[in-house]
């Protein structure tokens, strides 16, 4: 969910999305509870960009404040589709032409979320809870890593999430699959699938391929050959010189018990 940010009234980043075609459709204007969702920056009914902001004043919209907006608007029929901040009237404005793939993508989403299931990297009837679980580390890995942002995804401001959600689109549409277009981006396999324990199985199968390889174990003969090593070019003896410096990776991770006898203090 989308959050409106607020500190002592100032509003740190932008308001309530809307469409502003809608708006002009509606008999009485009206926000959509589909707006308010996060991933959610386009508007699937007329294929236009959903805006944040007043395009007059570029203040944050925040419909629940028109009461008592600068110029004192009584509440009266259309109030909702003003600025609270300047009272332009939303429906004047014509919003830009949002992207097809980024409207398809933004549609098999909504239609996940609203129907609870969808059909997803061939699998049929996926759950959306395990679909959204997915999405979730996905969406953060593009933004911190392609986008170069700090800022949670829900935070940003509509047309950066714009712009995430689109480079999320065309890895999901790469024609070679996901795992290669996470690849060409220089995705690691936990940047991409997060560092979740229980991520969803259809996560793990997509993004398989970018796991780095196991490395061997060795033989106990050959982590005493690596331990003296150690002792040599070191004077002491840990499982962290030896992992770090000769590859060492003992069984089930654990260094036999002569490496913590001559841990130097």
């Amino acid at each position: 969910i989308a959050p409106v940010t607020v500190y002592h009234r100032d509003r740190l980043r932008g308001g309530l999305s809307c469409c502003p075609l809608c708006l002009a459709c509606d008999d009485q204007p009206y926000y959509r509870r589909l707006w308010r969702l996060s991933f959610n920056t386009v508007c699937a009914q007329h294929e236009v960009e959903l805006i944040d902001g007043c395009p007059r004043c570029g203040a944050a919209l925040t419909p629940h404040r028109l009461d008592v907006g600068r110029d004192g608007f009584a509440p009266r029929r259309g109030l909702m589709g003003r600025c609270a901040g300047c009272g332009y009237d939303l429906r004047w404005h014509v919003p830009q032409r949002s992207k097809e793939k980024l409207t398809a993508f933004t549609k098999l989403l909504l239609n996940a979320a609203t129907k609870g299931y969808s059909s997803w990297l061939g699998q049929e009837d996926l759950h959306s809870v395990l679909l959204f679980a997915g999405l979730r580390p996905v969406v953060s890995g593009v933004t911190r890593h392609v986008h170069r942002h700090s800022t949670d995804f829900d935070l940003l401001p509509i047309d950066q999430r714009r712009a995430v959600m689109e480079t999320v689109g065309h890895l999901f549409s790469d024609p070679e699959g996901p795992a290669a277009s996470a690849r060409r981006l220089g995705f690691r396999y936990i940047d991409i699938a997060g560092s979740y324990r229980d991520r969803p199985l259809w996560l793990e199968r997509t993004f398989d391929s970018l796991k780095p390889p196991d490395r061997p174990h060795q033989s106990p003969e050959e982590l005493e050959s690596i331990a003296t090593l150690v002792k040599s070019r070191f004077g002491r003896l840990s499982g962290a010189l030896a992992r770090k410096h000769f590859g060492a990776n003992p069984k089930n991770g654990k260094f036999p018990p002569y490496f913590l006898r001559f841990v130097s203090h």
